[in-house]
């Protein structure tokens, strides 16, 4: 089908005598899917990362041009930047993820329509608020297909939340920080919930210390030399030298606790999944509220979790 023809911008390329980088924003028309045209109706190809960029009836950027030399990051760097913070906190209006970003609203909006354009992201009509498109969705599960872990541990996943009626999480890092690809729900009416694509710094959660705990020491070094231990409750780590002695402490008893150091009231057990080579590739974990994980309990819930993780390493060495 052909869409009816709207308004866009497109970026084309020019050069100062400093060389300096700028994009200088043209008009055309789109209309269809894969090809631009403008006035005289010739076709342009499609550019590589940028897209079209419809044109914004309220707010649309003065200036036409971009300067990105400034920066030193590329459009591509500022796009993913915009698509990661949806992810995180969306569905999220235009104001919030400014806010958020710490970045001028037009300069979000025209990568909010790069992206929506794309299908990474799309918006509300009604709400106004944006939230990670079809395309973002695909292009994860391509990841998932190919590792294959989030269907190998669905079962365990499965298991583990029933035996224990609390929700069960199947995380794996990114950094610094763990994200959740897949969930088990609990139906208690006081639950824990994780969106899946949730991020979760890797310091203070369950998830997070158990891989952490397994990882090579100069991994970590690496790692927290560029991340700030932040404080998210009264509880949470800040000190990186008892953070280290509590990670000898996990990896000597084979679990992790996040004892309400991401969120108050709320506690956490996880242990590491390991690959043939015995380093961790994601982590499997129990969370709810600090009540029902008091201490009696918590040494059946780390069994439970220990026991599933074991499972699915085994597993996975074995295919």
């Amino acid at each position: 089908m052909i869409d009816q023809p709207r308004l866009f911008y497109i970026f084309s390329h020019t050069k100062l005598k400093n060389k300096a980088q700028t994009y200088e924003i043209k008009r055309i028309y789109y209309p269809t899917n894969d090809t631009f045209l403008n006035r005289n109706g010739s076709s342009a190809k499609l550019l590589k990362m940028i897209g079209p960029i419809m044109k914004n009836p309220r707010g649309r950027p003065r200036s036409k041009q971009v300067d990105l030399s400034m920066t030193g990051r590329t459009m591509a760097d500022h796009a993913i930047d915009v698509m990661e913070a949806v992810s995180s906190f969306g569905p999220i209006s235009l104001r919030d993820l400014t806010t958020k970003m710490k970045v001028p609203a037009s300069t979000a909006h025209r990568f909010l329509l790069i992206l929506e354009a794309r299908g990474f992201l799309s918006m509300d009509p009604v709400s106004q608020k944006w939230e990670i498109g079809v395309r973002a969705f695909q292009v994860g599960n391509a990841y998932l297909r190919r590792t294959g872990l989030a269907e190998m541990a669905r079962a365990y996943l499965a298991t583990i939340g029933a035996a224990s009626g609390e929700t069960a999480n199947l995380s794996i890092r990114q950094g610094d920080r763990m994200i959740v690809i897949a969930q088990v729900e609990s139906h208690n009416p006081l639950r824990a919930f994780f969106r899946l694509g949730s991020q979760i710094p890797i310091y203070c959660s369950a998830a997070g210390k158990a891989v952490l705990a397994h990882l090579r020491d100069d991994e970590v070094d690496a790692m927290f030399e560029k991340t700030v231990l932040a404080r998210l409750t009264d509880r949470t780590i800040v000190s990186l030298p008892f953070l280290r002695m509590q990670l000898n402490e996990i990896k000597a008893r084979g679990w992790a606790l996040d004892d309400e150091e991401q969120v108050a009231g709320m506690r956490c057990v996880a242990a590491p999944i390991m690959d043939k080579d015995g380093l961790p590739v994601a982590a499997l974990s129990l969370t709810g509220p600090k009540s029902r994980f008091d201490a009696p309990s918590l040494e059946g819930l780390s069994a439970l979790v220990i026991d599933a993780a074991r499972g699915i390493s085994d597993a996975r060495c074995d295919r």
